[in-house]
């Protein structure tokens, strides 16, 4: 039996947006994996690439102006990104799978989202979405400071308690890191306890 041989296969999805894509497109991305870097141009001509943004938390969020529930998302994630991006703790990065700027410009403007937007047009031609695997939107992928997918598909509702929550616990790693001393590191000799006493 010839196992070389490809065979097509058709998976029906509900966003017609994504019906081109292939089926080694439907893998996951899992949590603590890298994230994959991306880069695209957003709405206002800047160039935004991801692993620019290494020490703060990222969230990227796939979404289309038809989309009823990304409507409904868009003031949660708002009020997260005001609430953290004046401290550098949060950026939020928008990934549209429209295919025309302008709907995206004029959408963002009712929604009063004021976050970075690349337009990267259906899932299809979507580059950013094919590397996300994503397989319909809303989908959102919390990134951690170090790069690594922290949360998957966090809905607006949790997004703040989620952030709240990981900002605490890197915060205590943090202070633990800073005052436990190495192991392989020697005490300075005027802390070394004598062997005599």
């Amino acid at each position: 039996m010839d196992l070389s041989v490809k065979r097509e296969i058709t998976i029906p999805v509900r966003d017609r947006k994504l019906t081109n894509l292939r089926i080694d497109e439907f893998l996951i991305i899992n949590l603590n994996e890298e994230a994959p870097d991306f880069r695209g141009e957003t709405l206002d001509g800047k160039q935004f690439k991801l692993s620019d943004h290494r020490g703060r938390f990222v969230l990227v969020f796939f979404w289309d102006s038809s989309c009823g529930v990304c409507t409904s998302e868009m003031p949660g994630i708002a009020r997260a990104y005001e609430k953290y991006r004046h401290s550098g703790d949060l950026l939020v990065i928008g990934v549209s799978l429209d295919k025309d700027p302008e709907t995206v410009r004029k959408y963002l403007k009712r929604a009063k989202a004021s976050w970075p937007q690349i337009v990267g047009g259906p899932g299809d031609q979507n580059d950013i979405a094919r590397k996300y695997h994503v397989g319909g939107v809303p989908a959102t992928f919390l990134i951690d400071r170090q790069g690594k997918v922290l949360a998957k598909d966090v809905r607006a509702a949790l997004l703040i308690p989620t952030l709240e929550r990981h900002l605490k616990a890197a915060e205590e790693r943090k202070t633990d890191s800073s005052e436990t001393p190495p192991a392989d590191r020697e005490a300075p000799p005027d802390k070394q306890e004598s062997l005599d006493e």
